[in-house]
């Protein structure tokens, strides 16, 4: 059974008036999510992540297997601004995504999405 991923990254929003607030000045955090399989709460995570915008985290999505991710690639942003439903752009581009299938005889990946999250994390901190 498959969990709904504006759940998972619902949780970060919600932790936020203890954990993410307390934590703010000193720690950043990053949701790593894997996935076999399409989205199918798209608009659901498309607002949790305009509201975890503000939030000193970053998330990365990795996708394994055959599935289409085309609907992950949206949340990416790299096609353009991130809106919620309602049409509220995200703060900062905070979600980035991985095919597995596309990386996965090229280490370079890895260090290019280490780059992207040093250069998230460093925007963040500037930003504040």
């Amino acid at each position: 059974m498959a969990t709904p991923v504006f759940l998972t990254i619902g949780r970060g929003p919600k932790l936020g008036a203890s954990t993410f607030l307390r934590a703010a000045q000193s720690q950043y955090f990053v949701l790593l999510i894997l996935t076999d399989g399409e989205i199918t709460d798209l608009d659901q995570t498309r607002d949790a992540i305009v509201r975890a915008s503000t939030l000193p985290l970053s998330i990365i999505i990795v996708g394994v297997g055959p599935a289409d991710f085309s609907a992950m690639k949206l949340l990416d942003g790299d096609d353009g601004v991130l809106k919620s439903t309602s049409g509220e752009k995200v703060s900062r581009d905070i979600v980035q995504f991985v095919a597995f299938k596309d990386f996965q005889n090229a280490p370079m990946a890895i260090w290019l999405s280490l780059f992207w999250l040093k250069f998230r994390l460093s925007s963040f901190l500037i930003s504040k």
